[in-house]
C-alpha cells in the first residue's frame, strides 16, 4: 500500500509517499517537491512465468481505481492516467515500480500494486429458460 500526502516544507509544495507492504508493518517514506518524478517500488513473488501486475489508486474516501497493468513485453495504462503515470515490469528482479512524473498535490492517494489473480475464486450460475 502506498499513500501520498501533501506536506508544506519551507513554503515549498511537497509530496510525501508512504509505502506499506501487505502483511508487514514497515513503511518507506519518500518526499518530493511538486513537479518532480516519484518512483514507488513494488516487489512480488510468484511461480508464474508470465505474471500480470496491476496498479490501483485510492483517493481519500474513495474506492480503488484501476490505473494500469503490466505483463512481460507489454501492458496498458488507463486513459485517465496516461501521460504522467507508468510502470515497468522487471521479471528478473520481481519488481514493478510505478513512476509518477510531474507529481502534484492532487496525486495524494493510497497506491496498491496487485499480482494476478487478484480474485482467486468466482462463482456463476447458468439458468436456462424452459423451451416453449
Amino acid at each position: 500500500m502506498h499513500r501520498i500526502d501533501h506536506i508544506d516544507m519551507r513554503k515549498q509544495q511537497a509530496v510525501k509517499v508512504i509505502f506499506k507492504k501487505r502483511f508487514l508493518v514497515t513503511e518507506l517514506v519518500q518526499t518530493a517537491v511538486e513537479g518532480e518524478t516519484v518512483t514507488i517500488n513494488c516487489t512480488y513473488s510468484t511461480t508464474d512465468s508470465f505474471p500480470y501486475l496491476f496498479w490501483y489508486q485510492q483517493e481519500i474516501n474513495g474506492y480503488p481505481r484501476y490505473m494500469l497493468k503490466k505483463f512481460p513485453g507489454s501492458g496498458e495504462v488507463d486513459k485517465q492516467f496516461e501521460g504522467r503515470f507508468d510502470a515497468n515490469l522487471y521479471t528478473s528482479r520481481t519488481s514493478v515500480p510505478l513512476t509518477i512524473q510531474d507529481v502534484r498535490v492532487s496525486d495524494s492517494a493510497v497506491y496498491y500494486c496487485a499480482l494476478k489473480p487478484t480474485v482467486t475464486e468466482t462463482h456463476s450460475t447458468l439458468i436456462q429458460k424452459p423451451c416453449k
